[in-house]
């Protein structure tokens, strides 16, 4: 249910080779740090604190070790949601949608995120529409990625889902 390996199908095809995509997710990751910037640009008055932000984001051992192997459709959602969160603060809702799709199509368990996201448009924001188009989304995405697709193709639930069987249904 990555759905983002059909927008990376694009690149691949110009340049057939495993570089290609190992390039394109350093290219995707490092753009996280403008949002990280204009966030902690918008928030503070010393000049020098959204530099010393995105350079800990660079900086962050995890993005370094999830970059280093294969591709990671995990690392691309951290981007893509920072851009999220960059845009919900600016209330520019067509790129927040944008951003909020591009990040669920990284993984299943975004959808989650994007629940909790609209809960805190609905809290921080007091904006209803957009939380409950943000929440709904979220749900139904759930349902589509741990449900719908896993049993039109497998003939059984995502198997995400049997790790926490014994938690309960």
């Amino acid at each position: 249910s990555e759905f983002i390996f059909i927008l990376r199908a694009p690149f691949y095809l110009l340049y057939s080779s495993p570089e290609t995509i190992l390039v394109l997710q350093t290219v995707v990751i490092s753009l996280g740090a403008l949002p990280v910037y204009w966030l902690a640009k918008k928030r503070m008055d010393n000049s020098l604190a959204p530099l010393c932000f995105s350079l800990a984001y660079f900086f962050h051992p995890s993005l370094g070790c999830g970059n280093l192997l294969d591709f990671h459709p995990d690392m691309l959602a951290g981007t893509f949601l920072l851009f999220t969160f960059y845009f919900l603060e600016g209330k520019k809702w067509f790129r927040y949608f944008v951003f909020l799709i591009l990040s669920l199509m990284c993984k299943e368990y975004i959808s989650l995120i994007s629940i909790f996201l609209g809960f805190y448009i609905l809290l921080k924001q007091k904006n209803a529409k957009i939380s409950s188009v943000t929440v709904i989304l979220g749900i139904l995405w759930f349902i589509i990625t741990y449900k719908v697709i896993p049993i039109s193709l497998q003939g059984k639930e995502n198997m995400m889902i049997e790790y926490y069987s014994q938690v309960g249904a």
